[in-house]
């Protein structure tokens, strides 16, 4: 696949910022500000806004985000968050959980995840089981190895948000298939940087945050519901996930219908004007970059920075089980405490979870960044 050269002059980053740190937020683009700016105004005027321009904008960033992903429009909701998304597949699925149950999720995993299913298992009896972290980062054999069959359902991610250790998710979903278990996936920190194949894992739900590597802005999110889930409750009953509800004169004539898919999940106000149009812009560049060209890529530079963690004493994740966006080290020696402020007084910025560093770079990066990474780190573990 193409690698991508830098699009550091899409992105307001100064020159002298060295961002490695897309897994805490996504730099967002210059033109999704452009049209969000434009969209904030939308409302000075509000005589201008026709009852079509309500939903127009949320249909088209369904279709692009059917388009990046190969599924359909229709199997998407519009979030505002992914614990939204997340508590709405629970709401779908508790009928279906009981005592005897296994909810299963790794270790350490992001805490919306965490604490959906406990209010679940508390609810319904269904018992949480964790996979505890392997030595060596090999999830999906942990994973495969903790099912049993009282395992119903399986909440995962596609990569642990603070290592970046990878999932083999199609390898899982057939497991889980075999026993019939439902498979709810949080692609918060993977979806359009990681290729997610729908029609092989046949997830029953995916939630994400988009503000990181969707470079949506802050509090738009998606969530895919496979058919089979298009009948279940939604959250809210908001007006306009109903059928005729772009007939404003007509809003009294309450439809008992909601409107194709997964729209019934939407949340309400879902046009979101100063929202949406930053959306659009991203998901538009992203499906010109394709995801495959925009994974290859951030995975060939991961690859230059294992051998400079390696020099100053660090440990990556292997390279088999790390995902191609998120590359997590950690120190038998423990890390300085010192370290994330040396750097960030050097315009260096990295994340630190736990005993784990964490670099999360994206198309912005040049060469010189990679520089002054090298630099900082060498001078941090005096290399």
């Amino acid at each position: 696949m193409p690698v991508i050269p830098s699009q550091r002059a899409l992105f307001d980053i100064p020159e002298d910022v060295a961002y490695f740190n897309c897994a805490y937020q996504g730099p967002q683009l210059k033109a999704s500000s452009a049209a969000m700016i434009e969209g904030l105004r939308h409302k000075e005027r509000p005589w201008q806004v026709a009852p079509t321009d309500f939903f127009s904008q949320p249909e088209q960033l369904r279709e692009l985000l059917a388009k990046i992903t190969g599924t359909k429009a229709d199997n998407f909701a519009l979030m505002p968050s992914a614990s939204y998304g997340l508590a709405t597949a629970a709401q779908a699925l508790s009928p279906h959980l009981k005592p005897g149950d296994e909810i299963l999720m790794i270790a350490e995993t992001f805490p919306s995840t965490y604490l959906t299913w406990k209010r679940v298992s508390e609810e319904t009896g269904a018992s949480i089981k964790t996979v505890e972290t392997p030595p060596d980062h090999d999830w999906t054999s942990a994973i495969l190895e903790a099912m049993t069959p009282a395992t119903k359902l399986l909440s995962l991610p596609h990569c642990h948000w603070a290592t970046g250790a990878l999932i083999d998710v199609v390898t899982v979903s057939e497991a889980a298939r075999a026993q019939g278990a439902f498979q709810v996936y949080d692609l918060t920190q993977s979806l359009t940087a990681i290729p997610f194949d729908f029609g092989r894992v046949k997830p029953d739900f995916v939630a994400t945050a988009g503000y990181k590597w969707m470079l949506f802005p802050y509090a738009l999110s998606s969530l895919y519901v496979d058919p089979k889930w298009h009948d279940a409750r939604p959250l809210e009953e908001t007006w306009m996930n109903r059928q005729g509800a772009h007939i404003f004169e007509k809003l009294a004539e309450y439809s008992s219908t909601y409107q194709q898919g997964a729209r019934r999940f939407d949340m309400g106000e879902k046009s979101l004007p100063a929202l949406i149009p930053g959306g659009i812009a991203a998901l538009e560049q992203i499906a010109d970059w394709g995801i495959g060209n925009i994974s290859e890529t951030l995975n060939r530079l991961n690859t230059q920075i294992v051998s400079l963690l390696e020099e100053v004493g660090l440990a990556p994740v292997e390279t088999r089980f790390r995902a191609p966006n998120i590359l997590g080290a950690s120190s038998p020696d423990g890390l300085p405490d010192d370290l994330l402020p040396a750097l960030a007084d050097e315009k260096i910025f990295i994340s630190r979870r736990g005993n784990s560093l964490r670099f999360a770079l994206y198309l912005h990066i040049t060469e010189h960044d990679m520089d002054r990474l090298a630099s900082g780190l060498r001078k941090a573990f005096k290399r």
